[in-house]
């Protein structure tokens, strides 16, 4: 059975950010203004606390560490949240692309590759939900069984509204952790659906001609006075048309990639900045803590959880790269050898335009694929070997910038 609407692949991320008053709709009422205002002062509160912090210690590198791969995540996702607001009018244009009748146009047959992708990109969702649950209760349950005040310190006396600063900061953890987890998997989920359609394309591309055959044979089962010639001018005609079709079909994706990448671009370079820090900096503290402790199994945890984000985002965009390449031996595989002169041409088109393979880029800087997680994972174990001998030294400024441009490395 067809996936009668592509939009129900993130049915989970379009009701979770709803919730929070920050999914797009083409009219906003003054309820969903309020509830998206409301989610963001609590948020704000909390970094703005942690931010003070990080002025208040930045001479003491213990509690600099302490304070830093938490305010590196609010900061990656801020980043997100903003990219993600800004391209409001992008994202509601892509939308209605989705309801463009061509992504619905193919035989039963092939449903099972846009249903299989579908399937994992809903269980990779479940799962990362898992992580992201446990990694907010670890950090909100962790200062109460350590003698700490709260989840994240702040630079000054709380006094009697400590049980509210509590609260707001827990808050403020769930608000990040919710709509952090539904932008990674939002994105993730429409990347799932280009390599889906990718597959159906490739497959649409490769049997044009034995499509437009058996449509022609259709055809002349409801039409027994044609004649000959009349026959074979319809078939050239149908081959023209089914082959128009996947070209249709190609440019249509071409813009829906285009327009994830829009909207997702400015997060995803802040995501990988952020994770060098925050790989970096969590894989320090996991080698001086106690492995039996409670703050062991927080960080390894979130160590755990900002990887599968990682790797989410490259695993994804280095389908997109191979998927988008691969359509130009899906039409050279075909029988466009036995078509006319026209046909050839625009086969030939195709073949080039594929290419050069669609990406999804952190804002043209890096580029999404196997080749940047592989990169950005080895760059902090390469840091984190060389930290001891720097903890102390002036090279402190070297080591950041060495942190920064290591992110771009290809």
């Amino acid at each position: 059975m067809k996936v009668h609407r592509l939009s129900d692949a993130f049915d989970i991320q379009r009701n979770m950010m709803s919730v929070m008053g920050y999914w797009h709709t083409e009219t906003l009422t003054y309820f969903y203004i309020i509830r998206s205002a409301l989610t963001t002062s609590i948020f704000l509160i909390s970094y703005i606390g942690m931010i003070m912090q990080f002025i208040h210690v930045i001479g003491d590198f213990q509690k600099l560490s302490e304070i830093l791969y938490m305010m590196t995540s609010y900061t990656s996702y801020f980043c997100k949240l903003l990219g993600y607001l800004y391209s409001r009018q992008t994202f509601l244009s892509m939308l209605r692309h989705l309801k463009n009748p061509i992504f619905q146009d193919y035989s039963i047959e092939l449903e099972h590759h846009l249903t299989k992708i579908l399937r994992l990109s809903i269980l990779i969702t479940k799962l990362y939900r898992v992580s992201c649950a446990i990694v907010v209760i670890l950090f909100c349950v962790y200062p109460i069984f350590d003698n700490a005040i709260l989840p994240t310190p702040v630079p000054f006396d709380t006094g009697r509204y400590t049980f509210i600063m509590y609260i707001i900061e827990s808050l403020a953890l769930l608000i990040a952790a919710w709509n952090n987890f539904c932008l990674d998997t939002l994105s993730v989920c429409l990347m799932g659906l280009a390599i889906g359609q990718f597959d159906i394309l490739k497959e649409k591309f490769v049997n044009f001609k034995q499509i437009a055959t058996k449509t022609s044979l259709e055809n002349k089962r409801f039409n027994i006075e044609s004649e000959l010639w009349k026959l074979e001018s319809n078939t050239d005609n149908i081959i023209k048309h089914t082959l128009t079709n996947c070209i249709i079909h190609h440019n249509a994706l071409i813009r829906f990639v285009n327009q994830i990448e829009t909207i997702f671009s400015f997060g995803l370079l802040a995501q990988l900045l952020g994770s060098i820090i925050v790989i970096c900096n969590t894989g320090f503290f996991l080698l001086l803590v106690s492995p039996a402790s409670l703050q062991f199994g927080m960080l390894f945890s979130y160590f755990i959880t900002m990887m599968a984000q990682l790797m989410l985002y490259c695993w994804y965009g280095n389908e997109i790269m191979l998927k988008s390449t691969e359509i130009g031996e899906s039409c050279y595989l075909s029988d466009w050898y036995t078509c006319n002169l026209s046909v050839g041409k625009s086969i030939f088109i195709v073949m080039e335009r594929s290419r050069r393979p669609l990406v999804i880029s952190a804002l043209k800087f890096s580029i999404l694929s196997l080749t940047a997680f592989t990169s950005v994972c080895y760059r902090p174990f390469v840091i984190l070997s060389i930290w001891f001998n720097w903890i102390l030294s002036d090279n402190t400024m070297v080591l950041f910038i060495f942190c920064i441009t290591s992110t771009f490395d290809r």
